[in-house]
């Protein structure tokens, strides 16, 4: 709860200023209401934007800013996992992929595919944080993907709504 009291009364955008090191960075086009539905604790928050739109910022700046929480990112592909970890790394926000045999204890971001989101050692570590109350958001990168009728593509992101039990 501290942290979110934070987020609400911290100014995002300085932060984002800070984070990237570009003073002219301003928040555009749906950033801005998304980043203030984030600030005010929404949930869910959907942000339709295209590539290269800035959907990142949207929990890269919050992870920034309060460091001790943890974000979960729900990531599909490989390559996409690759670029979050260096693009984190390259603003110095920790950010680790998810494995079972050494879950993370202090990563500000931890990836995680959609078939170990819906595993039971990955629901511990969910309700760990939960417990501990270091769990700040989630996040389902390419959500659309969930709609998808095709049942044999990765079925797990199906099943990826029993995340909405974490009450973040």
């Amino acid at each position: 709860m501290e942290r979110r009291h934070q987020l609400a009364t911290m100014d995002l955008e300085a932060a984002a200023q800070r984070m990237t090191g570009r003073p002219d960075m301003r928040f555009r086009g749906v950033q801005d209401p998304a980043m203030q539905a984030i600030q005010r604790g929404e949930s869910p928050v959907v942000a339709v934007m295209p590539t290269g739109g800035g959907k990142s910022m949207l929990f890269m700046v919050p992870a920034f800013t309060g460091p001790g929480g943890t974000t979960i990112i729900v990531v599909l592909l490989v390559a996409l996992r690759a670029d979050m970890t260096w693009r984190c790394q390259e603003l110095g926000i920790s950010c680790v992929p998810w494995e079972s045999r050494r879950p993370p204890d202090a990563a500000s971001i931890v990836l995680v595919t959609p078939e170990s989101a819906v595993s039971p050692d990955f629901q511990t570590f969910l309700n760990r944080l939960r417990w501990t109350r270091r769990l700040d958001r989630i996040v389902i990168d390419k959500c659309h993907v969930v709609l998808n009728n095709q049942r044999d593509f990765r079925p797990q992101m199906a099943q990826l709504g029993w995340l909405v039990q974490a009450c973040t």
